[in-house]
């Protein structure tokens, strides 16, 4: 049997940790940065009418929790009744806590919500790109994928900043809207939180702020966006 020499060991475990950091995807650079966000999402497809028994059990057994896990920074849960889809939201000050974090998901998929999935989800983890406006307190949410690879990333997000945040934060009904990345894997997700489904929708309309949005982002896109409503079950 060989034993680490414990003057060896807290360099093996940065090591490690920075080893699952890469393979989930993250900037290992922002390591040694402060203040940048770091989120999991796991998308689920629940059976048949078990949507409802889904989201008591996270609302009671899954989220409370994490009130109290290190680097635990907020979480929402967000579905939709006629597909019985949707996804569970984590955010973490750090991409060690994401990582510290993920042997207790994994267990409370595994042993607490997986009878209730017609498959094991596939949870993804992401760069907090862009983080703005109030989280909590919002009823509706749009997810969007955003397919851009790294070396877009900045010029995207400049144009994002600079011409459509301040007139996303005047939308009626915003509420905030994260923008998370995987810059290994050139993908993303736009996760934006509103008031009410109507002024939500109304933002999609030809000619109103998402379509002028995704056209001038188009030309970073590598495969077309998928998008979907849905309603806000649980946050923290």
């Amino acid at each position: 049997m060989y034993i680490i020499p414990n003057e060896n060991l807290p360099a093996l475990l940065n090591r490690y940790r920075l080893h699952s950091i890469r393979e989930s995807g993250i900037n290992p650079a922002s390591v040694e940065k402060g203040g940048v966000m770091h989120a999991r999402v796991i998308p689920f497809q629940c059976k048949p009418a078990l949507l409802s028994d889904f989201v008591s059990v996270c609302r009671q057994a899954v989220l409370p929790p994490l009130v109290h896990a290190p680097g635990f920074d907020a979480a929402f849960l967000v579905s939709r009744t006629d597909t019985a889809d949707g996804f569970l939201i984590g955010l973490w000050n750090s991409p060690g806590a994401l990582a510290d974090s993920e042997p207790a998901s994994r267990k409370a998929v595994a042993s607490i919500l997986l009878p209730f999935l017609a498959e094991p989800p596939q949870p993804e983890n992401y760069e907090v790109l862009v983080r703005a406006g109030q989280h909590v307190g919002g009823r509706f949410a749009r997810v969007i994928t955003l397919p851009i690879p790294d070396r877009h990333l900045e010029p995207a997000r400049e144009v994002y900043e600079s011409d459509y945040l301040p007139l996303l934060k005047r939308q009626p009904g915003f509420q905030g809207v994260l923008w998370l990345v995987n810059r290994a894997q050139g993908s993303g997700r736009g996760i934006s939180f509103w008031t009410g489904p109507e002024q939500m929708q109304a933002a999609d309309r030809e000619g109103e702020f998402f379509p002028r949005v995704l056209s001038r982002l188009a030309e970073y896109f590598t495969a077309p966006t998928q998008m979907g409503y849905y309603a806000i079950d649980a946050q923290l």
